[in-house]
């Protein structure tokens, strides 16, 4: 199921390509290495020039040492590095979504990325409360039309974020050890190890199974493993999906809505709404498909929403073609709450 946020689906997106070069690239390190075990079995006294010419001419790369990288490192060491490539990408994508969440969202001046890389704790606000705050006035519209398709989805998790986060942090200092204390588990590691290690369940993480991970114990060597990373990676995309749900239901994505839903609208040139109602219900799925966002769950007082009169910004307000169409209505999106007097006087004027 799509997600709301084009940011969070643009996160998808990279999380496949990430996954697609993994799954690929590991069994073709596996292939090569029982490859190269066997030519050198053969031919025990071939070169480094004699194994690059028989498996990595061609391929346009230099440098590669395939005795060493074949024979002389196991597979054990190689998937830990496969699992630290996985690993930093993934903070990577998942950093970068919530940066460019919050620029979208227009709060960047009182919220930070940092925000949502950490449980609420008696000495901060982590995610859950930053959310929650950012949830304080609701979009009736947004949330009549898409919370209740969003939570529904198999990934939508909410109730177990405060425990996805410890996880998060576990394998968070497990990076920053990894990069920035050779590979030896700091005392901030530790720490976080311990908090996650007392709660690593399925029934606390939402998940099929707990994550296969050994203690982080400060000034000591770790190791990681591709299996644990990728389970991590499946609680990261839970996390982003459920954030990606709670948010869409805030007063401020109803800008981030407006502006994804006029870039169909521009594209078209057609900014108005049939009178026939299922005509204008058909157009306003058309319109939310164009902009790559799930069908919306109610469409009528949606479609108001969306194609409202709005003298605030009747300069956006398009030529009004006369015939079939209703009398002049913008793409003034989202700029009023469903359910007040008016509202409900317009709607049956609708």
């Amino acid at each position: 199921m799509r997600a709301f946020f084009e940011q969070t689906r643009d996160a998808a997106s990279e999380f496949g390509a990430l996954f697609d070069f993994i799954w690929v690239s590991v069994p073709a390190l596996w292939n090569l290495r029982w490859q190269v075990r066997g030519f050198l079995g053969e031919v025990p006294s071939a070169s480094s020039d004699d194994l690059k010419a028989r498996f990595v001419h061609g391929s346009e790369t230099h440098g590669s040492n395939l005795r060493r990288a074949c024979i002389d490192t196991t597979w054990e060491e190689q998937t830990e590095r496969f699992a630290a490539v996985v690993l930093t990408n993934a903070f990577a994508i998942y950093e970068h979504w919530a940066d460019e969440i919050i620029i979208t969202l227009g709060v960047s001046g009182s919220v930070s990325g940092k925000d949502f890389q950490f449980p609420d704790t008696p000495s901060r606000a982590g995610l859950p409360s930053t959310v929650a705050h950012l949830c304080r006035v609701e979009s009736a519209t947004l949330k009549k039309a898409y919370y209740s398709v969003l939570i529904r989805n198999a990934k939508y998790s909410w109730q177990f974020v405060s425990s996805q986060l410890l996880c998060y942090r576990y394998f968070k200092e497990a990076r920053n050890s990894l990069f920035h204390h050779g590979g030896q588990a700091s005392k901030r590691a530790q720490t976080a190890s311990a908090a996650f290690l007392a709660l690593n369940s399925s029934r606390a993480l939402g998940i099929k199974g707990a994550l296969q991970v050994e203690p982080l114990v400060e000034g000591k060597v770790f190791k990681l493993h591709l299996r644990a990373v990728v389970g991590f990676c499946d609680v990261l995309w839970r996390l982003m999906h459920s954030v990606d749900a709670e948010l869409a239901r805030s007063k401020y994505a109803e800008d981030a809505f407006e502006k994804m839903l006029r870039r169909t609208v521009s594209k078209s040139g057609r900014n108005t709404l049939p009178e026939e109602m299922a005509r204008r219900n058909a157009r306003v799925v058309r319109r939310c498909n164009a902009a790559d966002f799930l069908r919306p769950k109610t469409q009528a007082p949606f479609m108001h929403s969306c194609y409202r009169k709005d003298s605030c910004n009747s300069a956006t307000m398009a030529t009004h073609e006369r015939g079939s169409d209703s009398p002049t209505p913008s793409i003034a999106l989202l700029r009023s709450q469903l359910g007040t007097t008016t509202q409900r006087a317009n709607l049956r004027a609708y």
